[in-house]
């Protein structure tokens, strides 16, 4: 069985960043050049600063990341970014619509600990898809740098028939974004709307009988 756990987030703080729909960015591997310049034209605190730092030319490879490394401490000491008091169960839903299309979908999930297991028989953590050499290592030496991970992994997982489901009061909570625990509620640029809350540990914590990644 997977052991999933809560952790302690760093995540922004609106009152000292501003407007969070400035401040987020897709994934690093869905960013092109012009993407990439729209993002850091939108705000000097946009994530696209952490998760993909600007390569200058002639700068050592490495420059990059002790580049966001600076940028991550300055942006906890000046309040930008704030590590939550106790750990969590971060749970969040995106609502986009079909590109081409007027079809509506929502997509839920939630943000904890993975523990890190070899594959192979009688792994609870299976893979999903091939990885290239070269984007791996340069996620390893981000997360090097930064001692932060900017980047998570979704998984795909299935629910043990004996334990009870997530209970729809967290997504409800979620949805509605009325409780002390928001943690984002946002439309970006893209057209999606981000949504998420920070939930205790409690004894409905996920216990997935396998995660595929």
């Amino acid at each position: 069985m997977p052991d999933i756990r809560p952790f302690r987030a760093l995540r922004f703080e609106p009152g000292a960043a501003g407007d969070l729909a400035r401040l987020v960015a897709p994934p690093y591997d869905v960013i092109g050049p012009a993407l990439h310049e729209t993002l850091l034209a939108r705000s000097p605190r946009n994530a696209v600063r952490l998760d993909f730092p600007a390569v200058v030319p002639g700068e050592d490879p490495d420059e990059r990341y002790r580049r966001a490394a600076h940028t991550l401490a300055a942006w906890r000491s000046d309040g930008t970014l704030r590590k939550d008091p106790r750990p969590s169960v971060y749970v969040y839903e995106q609502a986009y619509r079909v590109p081409g299309t007027d079809v509506e979908r929502t997509q839920r999930g939630f943000f904890a600990r993975l523990r890190i297991e070899p594959f192979g028989p009688g792994s609870s953590v299976l893979p999903h898809e091939r990885t290239l050499t070269g984007p791996k290592e340069e996620r390893y030496r981000l997360l090097r740098a930064t001692s932060v991970n900017t980047s998570p992994v979704i998984g795909l997982f299935k629910m043990l028939q004996a334990m009870p489901p997530l209970p729809w009061s967290a997504w409800r909570r979620c949805r509605r974004m009325q409780t002390s625990r928001t943690t984002m509620a946002c439309d970006t640029a893209s057209g999606w709307s981000r949504r998420g809350s920070a939930e205790p540990p409690k004894p409905w914590l996920p216990r997935p009988a396998r995660v595929r990644l």
